[in-house]
């Protein structure tokens, strides 16, 4: 281990789980990996049997038992791994506000560096306490946009020096025709919108498909794909409502030649190869407070023509030109660019 290398832990959810944080998390490590084929062990948190995971998950435990973080500090504690980066979102941890984490982060003797993937302008009393225990026990805050760092400063008192600003990564992929990809994906001859990610009813897809007929008339080619499955924890509490609420709009609008809906959670470079195909590249969501979206990033950095709603880290991303934003729930603006853009 030269003096550079330093031998860290990332406390996650992971592959295969199919949520996006775990693979944020698996292209972070790899990415780690390629500089120092060695180093570093992941803490997953929940889901599934250890067997399941791949050989760099060193431990794994279940979010709803505080028993087990307080386990899994100790388990830190007495390995030789370094430093501790832990990825943080409410939801991947258990007790009111994901505040079981707190327990784990009281008893490390690691220091720990946390990257931050929601940070609420108004949070309610429980979030708020939740994350400040967090950025408390946190030797450095990692953000992807500078957004969250006005936030964490203004709202959360978090000192400028505890905060550090890294980009959300993107693929390095050579440009190439979308019309290559088109024929490898089976949708040669169409003009491709495209919009990806675990559905639920926050991703505003039903934007879409009401702005769409206006579109359709005059350019009858278009090819919405709607790539993803819906999301494990909408689907537990409400199985596959969302998807068959979008699935009745598109044949109520007489949309079933111009939109495909692919229920599955892509690989990477599945992911990379619709994205490469797609002429459009559109984020409709419904909230604001959104501080990180990757595919909006990869979507930017494969040179893609992009619409959004203004959430924040839209507003950012897309700045000077770099794509198109719309109003919040304006189909109609939204049937307005996209027909701007297609002539």
């Amino acid at each position: 281990m030269n003096q550079k290398e330093i031998n860290p832990c990332l406390i996650s959810s992971y592959i295969p789980k199919e949520c996006g944080i775990a693979t944020f998390t698996h292209n972070l490590f790899t990415s780690y990996q390629n500089l120092y084929a060695s180093a570093g062990k992941i803490v997953a948190i929940n889901g599934l049997p250890e067997d399941d995971y791949p050989r760099e998950v060193d431990f794994v435990f279940d979010k709803n038992k505080v028993s087990n973080y307080i386990t899994a500090a100790m388990h830190i504690n007495a390995s030789d791994l370094q430093v501790v980066n832990l990825q943080h979102e409410f939801g991947l941890f258990g007790g009111p506000e994901g505040r079981h984490i707190a327990r784990l982060l009281e008893k490390l003797k690691k220091p720990v560096v946390t990257t931050v993937h929601t940070v609420l302008q108004n949070p309610s009393l429980g979030y708020y306490t939740s994350l400040i225990e967090v950025i408390h026990n946190s030797q450095r805050v990692v953000v992807m946009s500078n957004r969250a760092i006005e936030i964490l400063r203004e709202i959360y008192y978090v000192p400028p020096e505890k905060i550090v600003m890294i980009p959300h990564g993107v693929p390095d992929l050579p440009f190439v025709d979308p019309e290559h990809f088109k024929k490898e994906l089976g949708l040669a001859g169409r003009f491709v919108l495209l919009s990806f990610g675990l559905l639920n009813p926050g991703k505003g897809i039903e934007l879409v498909l009401e702005a769409l007929p206006e579109v359709v008339r005059n350019y009858p080619d278009l090819l919405y794909v709607i790539l993803g499955k819906t999301h494990p924890e909408v689907a537990m509490v409400y199985g596959e409502r969302y998807r068959e609420s979008l699935q009745k709009l598109t044949r109520e609008k007489n949309l079933e030649n111009n939109v495909l809906f692919i229920d599955k959670f892509v690989t990477n470079e599945e992911l990379y190869d619709y994205i490469s195909s797609a002429d459009l590249y559109i984020t409709p969501y419904h909230s604001q407070e959104q501080i990180t979206r990757g595919t909006l990033a990869y979507a930017v950095a494969l040179g893609k023509v992009v619409i959004s709603t203004p959430y924040w880290y839209a507003q950012e991303l897309l700045a000077k030109d770099r794509g198109y934003l719309v109003p919040f729930n304006n189909p109609k603006a939204l049937a307005r660019t996209m027909s701007g853009i297609l002539s």
